[in-house]
């Protein structure tokens, strides 16, 4: 009975409730037949916009970011100019481009969930991974149309430059971990539980495992980094003059 209900076809309003109450039953609607198509244009429409209202706001303050530090390091005017016209150019280019941000990341999870998932004995296949990656995403969208909406409120801009506070452990773990990742972690492992046909401890320790491993990455990228900047004071120096 349990199994006829949770094969059985699911109304829209059914799928949303599902979503959020019972994914097990939401991700085995996309067992046999995989979908993701209409999430990757969901996701890229909704991350395009919210990052186009980003670079509409941000774009003044971002500029004189720019500004205040090659006046730092001491840039002549000309190629000062030049500088920050490709910084600008770079940023709307950034901004029209971030959906690739949230689609690529989408498959190459789907490859290693796809991988482990075999090492596990699962039965799920590539486009069944791709689906569950895909579906779990929009929980990432609601933490990008947050983060938009809280810049709307606040026009508060983060400096670029400023890599004392961007690659600090409390400012990269609060942006990696918190209400929407957990989130998106818990769905995750119903999904893959789900398509996979594998315990859902299994499902657990592939998904948190990626999960971490993603945060070593994260927060190694960002160790490398901080050891590159750490010996070039005028980057810090030219934030402080900029705020002021």
């Amino acid at each position: 009975m349990e199994n006829e209900i949770i094969e059985g076809k699911l109304s829209f309003g059914e799928k949303v409730k599902c979503f959020f109450i019972n994914p097990t039953r939401y991700f085995k609607q996309y067992k046999e037949k995989p979908k993701f198509g209409l999430m990757f244009v969901i996701i890229s429409i909704v991350t395009l916009i919210c990052q186009i209202i980003t670079y509409v706001i941000s774009h003044d303050k971002y500029s004189q970011y720019v500004e205040g530090y090659y006046k730092s390091v001491g840039i002549q005017q000309s190629q000062m100019d030049l500088s920050i016209k490709i910084a600008n150019a770079s940023q709307l280019v950034g901004a029209i481009l971030s959906p690739l941000g949230v689609l690529v990341p989408i498959l190459l999870v789907a490859l290693i969930f796809f991988l482990l998932n075999k090492a596990f004995k699962g039965k799920a296949t590539y486009p069944q991974m791709v689906s569950v990656c895909a579906h779990a995403a929009i929980i990432q969208l609601f933490y990008i149309i947050f983060v938009t909406i809280h810049l709307l409120i606040t026009k508060n801009v983060e400096n670029p430059f400023d890599f004392k506070t961007l690659l600090s452990f409390s400012n990269i773990f609060s942006k990696y971990v918190n209400v929407f990742s957990i989130w998106k972690l818990v769905v995750t492992i119903f999904g893959v539980s789900a398509v996979s046909e594998i315990p859902k401890k299994k499902s657990v320790i592939i998904v948190v495992l990626v999960f971490l491993l993603g945060f070593v990455y994260t927060f190694g990228q960002a160790s490398i980094s901080k050891s590159t900047v750490k010996n070039q004071p005028s980057i810090q120096s030219s934030t402080t003059t900029t705020e002021k």
